[in-house]
């Protein structure tokens, strides 16, 4: 469940699947999630994209991709080293694709992949 190619407008990073999207094959699968709605109001996307439809984000010069490939039901299970191992591999992904912008979603989540102790909200690094 990765999207990725050279010269992204913006590349999201998800935390880890979920039960729901490792049982679907697409990311954000389960219905209560937002991320669908927000990158549409965001105007990421001219429309509101249904999660089968996931692979379209890159139309739309958007990749996705996530910290660590093993689903949970929270992301609270992840250990840090987890974390710590997504960040390199996700160093590396964005070195390779050079997209504009990386959306981490997930203050805690970045600061254990990159151990930064005090993220803000919208932080640039």
């Amino acid at each position: 469940m990765e999207l990725l190619a050279p010269h992204l407008r913006v590349v999201f990073c998800g935390i880890n699947p979920g039960l729901s999207s490792a049982h679907r094959g697409y990311p954000f699968a389960n219905a209560s999630n937002r991320f669908w709605k927000v990158i549409h109001l965001a105007g990421f996307t001219a429309r509101q994209l249904a999660p089968e439809e996931w692979q379209q984000l890159q139309e739309y010069g958007c990749g996705i991709t996530a910290l660590v490939a093993r689903p949970t039901v929270a992301a609270s299970e992840l250990a840090r080293e987890e974390l710590r191992r997504g960040g390199e591999a996700l160093n590396d992904k964005i070195l390779r694709c050079q997209p504009r912008a990386l959306a981490i979603l997930g203050k805690q989540a970045f600061s254990d992949a990159f151990g930064i102790r005090k993220v803000s909200w919208g932080g640039r690094r």
